[in-house]
C-alpha cells in the first residue's frame, strides 16, 4: 500500500508540474509554443482567452455564465483548466503523502479545508489586498 501511495503522489507531482509548464508557456511564449498550432486560439491563447469569462468576451456585460469568474472559471480557457489541474494534482499528491503518517481518514475533509483556504486568500490577496488604489 505504502508503494501503491507513493506512485500515486508522484504521478499527480508531474501532472502539476506539466500543468505548471502549459500555463507558463502559454503565457510567456505562445507563439513560440506548440499550442499555437491547435484550433481554437481563443480558447489557448491568454491574449484573448481571458474573454471567454464574459459575455461578449467584455467585462462591462457580465459573466458569460453563473460564476464564470470564479468559481467555474476553469471551464472558460485553457490557463485556468491548467491552473486548476496543477493546484488539485499538487494539494492530493501532498494528502496522498500525508497519509502515510495515519492521516488517511482526514484525506477528504483535509483536501477540501485545503482548497477552500488556498482559494478564499488567493481571492482576498488578488481581488482586494494587491490591487493598487487609484
Amino acid at each position: 500500500m505504502m508503494l501503491f501511495t507513493a506512485i500515486s503522489a508522484m504521478i499527480l507531482l508531474v501532472i502539476a508540474a506539466i500543468s505548471e509548464a502549459i500555463i507558463d508557456i502559454i503565457s510567456h511564449n505562445y507563439y513560440k509554443s506548440v499550442f499555437k498550432y491547435l484550433k481554437r486560439p481563443g480558447y489557448w491563447n491568454p491574449d484573448w482567452s481571458w474573454r471567454n469569462k464574459y459575455k461578449f468576451g467584455d467585462k462591462q456585460f457580465g459573466e458569460k455564465f453563473k460564476y464564470s469568474t470564479t468559481l467555474f472559471v476553469c471551464f472558460t480557457d485553457a490557463w485556468h483548466l491548467f491552473k486548476a489541474i496543477s493546484k488539485i494534482t499538487l494539494m492530493a499528491s501532498l494528502l496522498l503523502t500525508g497519509a502515510q503518517f495515519g492521516l488517511s481518514v482526514y484525506l477528504l475533509p483535509m483536501f477540501i479545508i485545503s482548497k477552500i483556504i488556498h482559494q478564499s486568500v488567493f481571492h482576498l490577496f488578488y481581488t482586494y489586498l494587491l490591487r493598487a488604489k487609484l
